[in-house]
């Protein structure tokens, strides 16, 4: 569809009844919904289904849209899977633009793979704040 109905954390253009429309998305079981119109990426699951929005082609990117980078997107669907493949649109950006891109094409896809790396990362990451709270707490 070319305008996504809101959902978190879109709040697109306003449509006549958007509950229905999602209620209807879940009563048929559709796994994925595909939007543009935003200047941005967006992916989430919102109640039954995976919403991706993709309007990074190369237009003026909407900051306040997900992540702001010009992309495309390849999506492959077999019998038993569905694969989404970022594919960056080379231009100038800043450090902001380039580090955000970079999570999302590169860092999230290889933790949503590996799972146990991600919750041992979580803990480490955990116990340093700890650490440093603790740290700060008897300092003063």
């Amino acid at each position: 569809m070319h305008i996504p109905p809101p959902f978190p954390p879109v709040d697109s253009r306003k449509f006549k009844a958007p509950e229905e429309l999602i209620d209807l998305f879940s009563r048929l079981k559709i796994d994925y919904i595909f939007a543009a119109h935003l200047h941005g990426y967006v992916h989430t699951d919102f109640r039954d289904s995976t919403y991706i929005v993709t309007g990074g082609g190369g237009a003026s990117l909407d900051k306040r849209i997900g992540a702001n980078f010009h992309h495309a997107i390849v999506i492959r669907v077999g019998k038993d899977y569905v694969s989404e493949d970022i594919v960056m649109v080379d231009g100038n950006k800043d450090f902001e633009d380039k580090l955000e891109s970079y999570c999302i094409t590169r860092i999230y896809p290889w933790f949503s793979k590996h799972h146990f790396a991600f919750s041992a990362l979580n803990t480490f990451l955990l116990l340093a704040l700890v650490g440093t709270v603790i740290s700060i707490y008897r300092k003063s």
